[in-house]
């Protein structure tokens, strides 16, 4: 083979190769699952843009909050540019699957974790009391925002250990059991009001 057709061959495969780097960057970010170490990760760079469940394989610190091993964050948004900080552990990240919540007796829902809950897809819009586990001294955080992420409404539940909220169909529920760690016992209850 001629020293041109080599070159030409070499020319035309580093052409294809830019040319796709993008779509295969882009079918190695896009895992249904990722096991994350301690360090910091990248949206769009190390992971694809999405809205991910998170498990917590150690006792792990992410995005500066503390999870015990088998901690679940729900639904978690990660947008483009955002950075993912872990420390001290690993947590294996999946494409959030938004099922439809169980309701327990009487039409309630107990939350286990904390995360984005999606009104509509996985509670029944209505009006509810919202309430939380008396066994405990730490205050959930609790808000609804809108899909662009805006804040409706966030709840005191220092001041009121239960209020009455109404969600509807374009809402977010926000959960975070507590702002810097994840407590297992600490539960969110949503009974349904009649309306």
């Amino acid at each position: 083979m001629s020293s041109k057709k080599i070159v030409f061959l070499i020319i035309c495969s580093v052409a294809i190769f830019l040319m796709a780097a993008p779509y295969i960057r882009t079918i190695f970010l896009e895992k249904e699952e990722l096991l994350l170490k301690a360090g910091v990760y990248e949206v769009g760079k190390d992971l694809a843009k999405g809205i991910y469940d998170i498990e917590a394989k150690d006792d792990v610190i992410l995005q500066g909050k503390s999870y015990y091993k088998g901690g679940l964050a729900k639904a978690i948004p990660f947008q483009e540019g955002e950075f993912i900080n872990i420390e001290d552990g690993s947590v294996l990240i999946t494409k959030a699957k938004l099922d439809k919540l169980d309701t327990a007796r009487n039409e309630e829902y107990i939350i286990r974790n904390s995360g984005f809950y999606y009104v509509g897809e996985q509670i029944e819009p209505g009006r509810y009391l919202l309430t939380f586990s008396d066994k405990v001294t730490e205050i959930p955080f609790v808000q609804t925002i809108d899909k662009n992420r805006e804040v409706i409404q966030t709840f005191d539940l220092v001041k009121y250990r239960e209020v009455n909220i109404e969600l509807t169909d374009t809402m977010i529920l926000q959960i975070e059991k507590t702002l810097f760690e994840e407590i297992e016992s600490l539960n969110i209850t949503l009974k349904k009001l009649d309306s």
